[in-house]
């Protein structure tokens, strides 16, 4: 087994360079020294060490907490914090952070090895707890899936053997819901955290089932997908992802039925996933707003009234509605030139 490797992240020289010394006599590895926030973050995706000794107060923009944070955010490695500063605030702001210890300067070398060690055991426990929590848990997510698909079959059977346009619309709509819970749970990824789904993909093949669900022809009805670089990797909670789902699933279905009760369907449906605030780091709700817009004539009437809508699909948007106060967000729906617009905003927090 190799020597632990740590990153020290010190702006003063001397005080960087003694610790360096003290872990190179204790046995570990020093990957890099690093004087600023900037430095560590590049350093740690350069050289994934095994621990960070953070500085509290650095050089640059970032100071030790905040580099901290965003190491634990994007690598999960653990933090041992080295500051001179103990003041109540100063340990709030950091404690916030998930540190796997404090070493307060100057240093003493009892305390500096007994807490390196105790960090890096309780690293490695949690990294067997995480490692037995995400087998349990694919296992659940696994029959899950299966018990979907069943229901789903089971759906299937009893659409073929129907001759009642209405029984089979209705079990097709039901299908289709089911469908999109199933679709939600293939679109985890494992590799990043177990509950959660990446939303863009997940959407995407959620609307393909559907528009092979209804056997629409893509030279008739269009779907296009946009999205900002910050949300094109975007995952929600499954809390958040199945209902924002189901909901996707409705407004699409609906329009596909009103569509295909037209002698010559044609539009364009745009699924668009926007930030609602201008925050870059996505504190702000953020809004999927889907545009559907008729083109087969400049400036005619809209394809399909709020009215008419309503009349063809009401316990779709019964349904809309009743997902929508789940997400504790809103939804809208006006009209616009030749488009009928329909925005769903929610915020990104999974406290709902």
């Amino acid at each position: 087994m190799g020597k632990t490797r740590i990153l020290v992240v010190e702006d003063e020289v001397i005080t960087a360079k003694t610790i360096a010394r003290k872990l190179q006599t204790l046995g570990y590895e020093v990957t890099a020294i690093a004087s600023s926030g900037e430095k560590a973050l590049a350093e740690v995706g350069t050289n994934l060490p095994d621990l960070v000794l953070m500085d509290i107060v650095l050089k640059g923009q970032m100071d030790g907490i905040e580099t901290a944070n965003e190491i634990r955010q994007r690598w999960g490695i653990p933090i041992i914090y080295l500051t001179a500063y103990a003041d109540s605030n100063t340990l709030e702001r950091a404690k916030q952070t998930s540190p796997f210890g404090y070493i307060l300067k100057p240093l003493r070398n009892g305390d500096f090895d007994v807490t390196i060690q105790m960090a890096l055991r309780k690293a490695a426990d949690e990294a067997a707890l995480y490692r037995e929590k995400t087998l349990l848990v694919q296992e659940v997510e696994h029959q899950v899936k299966n018990n979907l698909q069943v229901i789903s079959s089971l759906l299937n059977l009893q659409i073929n053997r129907t001759t009642n346009p209405d029984v089979r619309a209705a079990l097709i709509a039901s299908q289709n819901r089911v469908l999109a819970m199933a679709i939600a749970h293939q679109h985890i990824d494992p590799d990043r955290n177990v509950t959660r789904v990446t939303l863009l993909p997940y959407l995407r093949e959620l609307v393909e089932r559907l528009m092979y669900s209804f056997a629409i022809s893509s030279t008739n009805i269009g779907c296009h997908f946009e999205a900002p670089p910050c949300l094109t990797h975007l995952t929600l909670s499954l809390e958040k992802s199945v209902p924002c789902g189901i909901i996707i699933n409705e407004l699409i279905s609906d329009i596909l039925q009103y569509q295909l009760k037209r002698d010559d369907p044609q539009t364009d449906i745009f699924v668009r996933l926007q930030p609602a605030g201008a925050s870059p780091d996505l504190s702000e709700p953020f809004s999927i707003a889907i545009h559907v817009a008729d083109y087969k004539a400049d400036g005619a009437e809209p394809f399909c009234s709020l009215a008419q809508l309503s009349d063809a699909a009401p316990i779709g948007l019964h349904l809309v509605n009743l997902l929508t106060e789940q997400l504790r967000g809103e939804f809208q729906i006006y009209e616009q030139d030749n488009e009928l617009i329909f925005t769903l905003t929610f915020l990104l927090s999974d406290q709902v």
